[in-house]
């Protein structure tokens, strides 16, 4: 669960639970961060994202925002990867996150371009960790304002309780748009659409 306005995690659930005061007990698979593995996309989420990819590259290329039923697939790859650049795909993981010091990148690698012979994904990635899409969905449906995921706000003191900024936290953030407000408007109606044909199928 992430606040919106900030990109703070309020709250993450894990199964199976373990009680961290006794982690020695536990294999190290019960004990990995579920948050920060990379996962196989649903091809629905995929979907999504390449929809919405294309509902900003008419934004760029016209000035002027249609409803997302009327978006053709024109689609230009490079504004789509400059896309993914924006929404945080390609950046480093926040330091809060990293799991036994491993310095993990957002994707391991550039996106490469699926050979499919069914639906074009393009550039959409087959794997994100959930931290990733939450962090990229955020910024695309939040009025189109960049946010970094956050866990922890400051560093305390141990001696003094003196509380100091994690630095670089909100460095380069202001004012960045990931998407125009106008797309990020038709982005969250998109959405929902998507969303409810996903639910209406799970129902037949």
């Amino acid at each position: 669960l992430m606040e919106a306005g900030s990109g703070s995690i309020i709250a993450s659930v894990q199964y199976p639970s373990y009680n961290p005061n006794n982690y020695r007990e536990y294999p190290a698979q019960t004990l990995s961060n579920l948050f920060l593995e990379p996962v196989l996309l649903p091809v629905g989420i995929r979907r999504f994202l390449r929809d919405a990819s294309l509902l900003n590259t008419h934004y760029e290329a016209n000035g002027a925002q249609l409803p997302w039923s009327l978006i053709t697939q024109d689609e230009s790859l490079g504004s789509q990867v400059r896309l993914w650049d924006r929404i945080g795909l390609n950046e480093p993981m926040p330091p809060e996150f990293i799991e036994d010091s491993q310095m993990r990148t957002a994707t391991g690698g550039e996106h490469e371009i699926a050979a499919d012979s069914g639906e074009a994904f393009d550039t959409i990635p087959e794997f994100l960790t959930p931290l990733q899409l939450l962090t990229a969905v955020t910024c695309l449906v939040n009025s189109g304002e960049k946010i970094r995921a956050k866990a922890v706000s400051h560093l305390v003191d141990p001696e003094n309780k003196k509380e100091y900024p994690l630095p670089g936290r909100e460095e380069g953030l202001a004012n960045q748009q990931t998407v125009a407000a106008q797309t990020s408007r038709e982005i969250l109606r998109l959405l929902a659409a998507q969303s409810r044909k996903e639910i209406g199928r799970a129902h037949v």
